[in-house]
């Protein structure tokens, strides 16, 4: 049995598609369970309602769970959810990914043949890299992330953390690790080191990819980029002292660290934008200059297009 988890909170008509995606996944009727964990306080539950009434009715089993008291936001209604039933896997997907039918057969496949893995993380991916110049950074950020900084951990059998979404998680695992804890901002990646200091660990499958949405605009991107950069610092501040303390070998926790040193990489692109600014403020001449960016973008696009 698994139990495909979609956490919403006021994310309008986009929940219709993801209850139909869902219910599109090739699993047995009988073994699958959609659950749409509902912190919302618009019509989104009630568009959700109908999308599950409409799945309902081509046989397949959804509920709606709605929170009046959003406690502990995702990871509370994650925690609520998995409360609600006995079953042992639990698929997360944000409302805007739209896994393929065959994505719980490949992923399960993988995290069945191994009794001491946590979860299975599939490759995000991306439908709108090409809209915009913003699409098109973050796609080429996000490809190093997803497509080669996480495979390398995982085929290297580095600590992984959790990507948040596009994954499975074993029940056993999810409350070995004392379940999902909504004090910070990056659950998913909490979670993952809780796990791994119980004995568990995660695994990366970089050809099963799951394509969602880029925020298209500077405003939604920013506070995206704070809450991942905020969340990774407060896990690194809460998780580092257990890892010092732990029975790892010195080579087991330098490689838990290192994934943490991404807060790190914040603040050193924060610094380093902020000094180029300034070296171009008072030295005009240091600017790239306009045609050869653009001449840099438009060959990213097309290179990405060509792939």
């Amino acid at each position: 049995h698994v139990v495909v988890q979609l956490p919403v909170f006021n994310e309008g008509a986009i929940v219709e598609r993801a209850i139909a995606s869902a219910a599109r996944l090739d699993w047995p009727r009988g073994k699958l369970h959609i659950q749409v964990c509902d912190d919302s306080t618009d019509a989104t539950t009630r568009i959700a309602q109908a999308a599950a009434d409409k799945a309902r009715a081509a046989g397949v089993e959804v509920t709606v769970l709605h929170r009046v008291d959003p406690r502990q936001f995702k990871a509370g209604a994650l925690n609520a959810a998995r409360e609600r039933t006995e079953h042992g896997y639990f698929a997360i997907l944000d409302v805007d990914y739209v896994p393929r039918p065959d994505f719980l057969r490949r992923c399960m496949a993988v995290l069945l043949a191994g009794p001491k893995l946590a979860f299975v993380q599939a490759r995000p991916d991306f439908f709108n890299a090409g809209e915009n110049a913003l699409t098109r950074a973050q796609a080429i950020l996000l490809d190093f992330h997803y497509g080669l900084e996480q495979p390398t951990r995982s085929w290297s059998g580095q600590a992984l953390p959790f990507n948040g979404t596009c994954g499975i998680w074993r029940r056993e695992a999810i409350e070995a690790g004392g379940g999902w804890c909504g004090d910070m901002l990056t659950e998913d990646w909490d979670l993952s080191y809780r796990a791994l200091l119980a004995g568990w660990r995660g695994v990366y499958v970089a050809t099963v990819a799951v394509p969602g949405e880029l925020p298209t605009d500077l405003r939604t991107w920013t506070a995206q980029q704070r809450r991942w950069s905020t969340g990774i610092g407060e896990v690194a501040w809460k998780i580092s002292p257990t890892l010092v303390s732990s029975g790892m070998s010195a080579g087991e926790r330098w490689r838990a660290f290192f994934p943490l040193f991404t807060w790190l990489g914040y603040l050193l692109f924060a610094a380093t934008f902020f000094l180029a600014v300034a070296g171009i403020a008072l030295k005009p001449s240091l600017a790239l200059p306009l045609g050869l960016f653009n001449d840099l973008v438009e060959s990213t696009r097309v290179g990405r297009l060509g792939s």
